[in-house]
């Protein structure tokens, strides 16, 4: 198996409790409880309506996103100077992957060594989970191979990647358990996955919950949810305690990202460090195959 070998020294972290909502000190002007601003920004990558999925360097000059631009799910990379304005010129495809029926939701390491995204599956209609590497700038990434200690065969998505942690956790969607739910997962140094398990304190019965990005800071796990019969729509849950995954979740509240119109379906896609902006994917009611980038603000 490839070495997949990153900087992955663990940080001890106190435990402490999620403090109630009357609790809670004052968070600052990006904190994790402040809502965003209008209007929405579109993300210009060209080909609009195509575009969805999506990672960002942490400067926000570069982006990882997908496309059916040209037929067909595809990944793609673009640039930009200072991290604002247009991709739309840049935008090239990865010459590693596109191999497969679709290839989408491409999540990265900060330092763009490890690269994780799903791939259809032959000519079914669900998902795996891929991994590659970077290799040099002529080439990008080495073939991607399958996660085969994540994936599950049958009829079981695994969906929606999120690196974290230097790339040792890996949060992600999987309908494993009859309904989309948020898991993590370990990474090793090999590429190997230990210790998938479900985010007890995230999941809600009957509820979509997908599309997992974690903060910088590890304690805000913005996500989408159908939760409360509302249609799909950004949440954010917070924890104190890091060292935690699974169960030292606050209940989870509404971003507060504004409403495209009120039939939209919205789904997160990268936060910046500081968590003044969120990308994010509209897909519009009524029109399944149209999907855009938007850029929000919160902040003074």
């Amino acid at each position: 198996m490839e070495d997949f070998s990153l900087d992955r020294a663990d940080s001890q972290v106190p435990d402490s409790d999620v403090p109630d909502a009357g609790d809670r000190p004052d968070t600052g002007p990006c904190g994790y409880d402040k809502p965003f601003r209008s209007p929405p920004v579109p993300v210009d990558l060209g080909a609009a309506g195509t575009n969805w999925g999506g990672w960002l360097s942490p400067d926000e000059s570069r982006i990882y996103f997908a496309s059916y631009r040209d037929g067909g799910t595809k990944l793609y990379f673009a640039t930009r100077d200072g991290g604002r304005g247009s991709f739309a010129s840049t935008v090239a495809p990865l010459g590693c992957c596109n191999t497969r029926p679709n290839e989408t939701t491409p999540t990265l390491t900060d330092d763009r060594r490890l690269m994780v995204f799903a791939g259809g599956v032959s000519t079914q209609e669900r998902y795996d989970l891929f991994i590659t590497q970077w290799v040099d700038a002529s080439n990008d990434f080495a073939d991607a191979t399958a996660l085969q200690q994540l994936n599950i065969s049958g009829t079981v998505d695994e969906w929606a990647p999120f690196l974290a942690s230097g790339g040792r956790k890996l949060w992600f969607s999987s309908n494993r358990s009859g309904e989309y739910d948020i898991y993590v997962a370990n990474l090793a140094a090999d590429g190997g996955v230990q210790n998938s398990a479900l985010v007890q304190g995230i999941s809600v019965s009957g509820a979509h919950d997908d599309n997992p990005v974690l903060s910088a800071n590890g304690q805000n796990l913005y996500f989408s949810s159908t939760r409360n019969g509302a249609n799909v729509a950004v949440w954010v849950a917070h924890r104190n305690n890091v060292s935690d995954d699974h169960k030292s979740w606050g209940a989870p509240i509404l971003a507060g990202v504004p409403d495209m119109a009120l039939q939209d379906q919205e789904r997160p896609v990268w936060i910046s460090p500081d968590e003044c902006r969120l990308y994010y994917m509209v897909q519009h009611q009524g029109d399944d195959k149209y999907r855009q980038l938007y850029m929000v603000e919160r902040g003074p």
